[in-house]
């Protein structure tokens, strides 16, 4: 960063436009199909075959697993994946009916609960173990931002101004109603962040900092 020179390249597939790379312990998770690469120097250390990943991954609570939602193009079906970190074998996959995660969207982990929030403006809890869906939810409005997991807990900001808060059980535990703005279309990257125990919600235009849930 001092001096901005490249370190390393790495060649993938325009398919890799639509996924979001992952950082963490010193490799990169990136590409189409899904591959790792030192974070240091770039060399590859594995390559799987997960391909037409969509928006960001996740890992698992103890690391050892990387989940990565796929959306071909055109299809109406998406699928959540599981690899193992170490080597990229397949562990899992599940077929997610009528959902998918956008490109802008991220998967997020809590403990043992994968969390997808799909295009249709629902979110859908997922076993990290096997890949079974647990849960579901319904909003009133879409998700056009990619939630965040804050105090383990799915933060979600909708399209209508309003914040839900889910647990790993899908239950909501806390919302909030009539910020008075609409986040639609303008909004569609944003998404909650925290520090210091503040939330902090970009709204379009406006930026509402919120006490975390207890």
């Amino acid at each position: 960063l001092d001096s901005g020179q490249l370190l390393w390249t790495a060649p993938t597939t325009p398919a890799a436009t639509k996924g979001q790379p992952l950082i963490g312990d010193g490799v990169v998770f990136a590409g189409s199909p899904v591959a790792a690469y030192d974070l240091a120097t770039g060399a590859p250390r594995w390559t799987s075959a997960v391909e037409n990943p969509s928006g960001g991954m996740a890992r698992s609570s103890d690391g050892r697993m990387l989940f990565a939602a796929t959306l071909p193009p055109n299809a109406a079906d998406g699928q959540l994946i599981a690899v193992n970190v170490a080597d990229g074998a397949l562990a899992w996959s599940a077929t997610t009916t009528g959902q998918g995660l956008l490109p802008l969207s991220r998967l997020i982990d809590l403990g043992q609960t994968i969390v997808l929030s799909s295009f249709n403006g629902s979110a859908h809890g997922y076993d990290g173990g096997n890949g079974t869906e647990l849960w579901h939810k319904e909003f009133p409005s879409s998700v056009l931002g990619g939630p965040a997991a804050i105090g383990e807990r799915a933060w979600f900001a909708l399209q209508s101004g309003q914040v839900a808060v889910l647990d790993a059980t899908g239950t909501v535990t806390a919302s909030f109603q009539g910020f008075g703005t609409s986040i639609n279309a303008i909004s569609v990257a944003q998404h909650p962040a925290e520090v210091g125990g503040v939330v902090v919600i970009p709204g379009g235009s406006t930026i509402f900092g919120v006490k975390e849930a207890s």
